[in-house]
C-alpha cells in the first residue's frame, strides 16, 4: 500500500475518512463564522502558523485538524525532490508554498503567484513571518494565456475568486460580491523572469481557469523536461481538452490520490489529478 509520510493514500480508514471530511465541510463551512471574528488572525496548519480570517476562510477548522488536502500536502512532500523547484499558481495564503519551501530543504525555490492582490499581501506576510522568504518569490498577478487585464470574480470566500463564470455562482455559497481589474501574465513569462530555470513541480488551484494558465505555459509544456503537475479540477474547466493537451505533451495522468496508477481519462467524480512526464515516482519520504 502506499504511504507518504506514515500515512496510507487507499484503503478504508482513508477513504472513509475522506467521506467524513466531505459530509462535515458544509456543517463547518456554515458554523465557523459563528465562532471567529471577521479579521486576520493566528491560525495553526500543518504549515506552521499563519494569518487567516477564519469568517471569509470556511476551511479554517479543516485546517487545524489536520484534514485539509491531505493529497496535496502529501504529493508535494513526496514528489518535490530536495533542493527542488515549485511554481505555486493560485498560491492564496501560502499554505502550500510555505510547505514546498521547509520540505524541500536547503536550496528549495518557491514562486508563489496569486491573482488577488489583498490575499497577496497576506501570502508575503505568511511566507516572512514563516522564516522561508529566502527561498520563495511572491507575485501579486494572474498566470493567464496573455499579457494584459482581466476582471478578477471576488467570492466572500478569500479562496474563491476566480477569473471565469462558473454555474456555482447561482448558489448563495458560491455567489460573487463583485469583480477587480487584476494584471494577467503568461506563466511561461513569470517562470523565464524568475530566472532559476525549469520547475520540479507546478501547481495549479485556479477555480476553472486551469486551461487558461496552462495556455500561457506553451514553451514549459513544450520543452522535454520532466515536470510534475499538480492540477485542482473546478466547474467551468473543460476537463476533455486539459487531458488531451497534457497526453499531447508526454504527461501520464493519475488521480491525486493514487498517484501510482496511471489512468487514461479524467471521469465527474475527480477533482483533483497528478500529471507527470519523464520522471519515475520517487521512493516514498519516511
Amino acid at each position: 500500500m502506499l504511504a507518504v509520510d506514515g500515512e496510507p493514500i487507499v484503503g478504508l480508514k482513508y477513504r472513509v475518512g475522506r467521506l467524513a471530511r466531505l459530509a462535515s465541510y458544509r456543517f463547518l463551512r456554515t458554523g465557523v463564522n459563528r465562532l471567529f471574528p471577521d479579521r486576520f488572525v493566528p491560525v495553526p496548519t500543518r504549515s506552521g502558523w499563519l494569518r487567516l480570517n477564519p469568517h471569509r476562510d470556511p476551511s479554517v477548522l479543516t485546517r487545524v485538524l489536520r484534514w485539509y488536502e491531505r493529497d496535496m500536502y502529501r504529493n508535494i512532500g513526496w514528489l518535490l525532490p530536495p533542493g527542488g523547484y515549485m511554481v505555486d499558481v493560485g498560491a492564496n495564503m501560502g499554505e502550500f508554498t510555505i510547505w514546498a519551501a521547509k520540505k524541500g530543504g536547503r536550496g528549495a525555490r518557491v514562486l508563489a503567484v496569486e491573482a488577488d492582490p489583498d490575499n497577496a499581501r497576506w501570502l508575503e506576510e505568511n511566507v516572512r513571518r514563516s522564516g522561508m522568504g529566502d527561498r520563495v518569490r511572491t507575485l501579486s498577478v494572474a498566470a493567464a494565456e496573455a499579457d494584459g487585464e482581466a476582471d478578477l470574480i471576488l467570492s466572500p470566500h478569500l479562496g474563491l475568486h476566480t477569473l471565469v463564470e462558473s454555474r456555482l455562482h447561482q448558489e448563495d455559497f458560491y455567489r460573487p460580491i463583485g469583480t477587480r481589474r487584476i494584471r494577467t501574465r503568461p506563466l511561461d513569462d513569470l517562470v523565464e523572469e524568475a530566472g532559476w530555470g525549469p520547475p520540479d513541480v507546478v501547481k495549479v488551484d485556479v477555480e476553472g481557469a486551469e486551461l487558461s494558465v496552462l495556455a500561457g505555459a506553451a514553451r514549459l509544456l513544450g520543452s522535454d523536461a520532466p515536470l510534475v503537475l499538480l492540477i485542482d479540477l473546478h466547474a467551468g474547466v473543460d476537463v476533455a481538452s486539459l487531458t488531451n493537451l497534457l497526453h499531447r505533451h508526454g504527461f501520464t495522468i493519475r488521480k491525486e490520490e493514487t498517484p501510482d496508477e496511471v489512468i487514461e481519462a479524467v471521469g465527474p467524480e475527480i477533482r483533483s489529478i497528478v500529471a507527470l512526464r519523464h520522471r519515475a515516482l520517487p521512493p516514498v519520504r519516511a
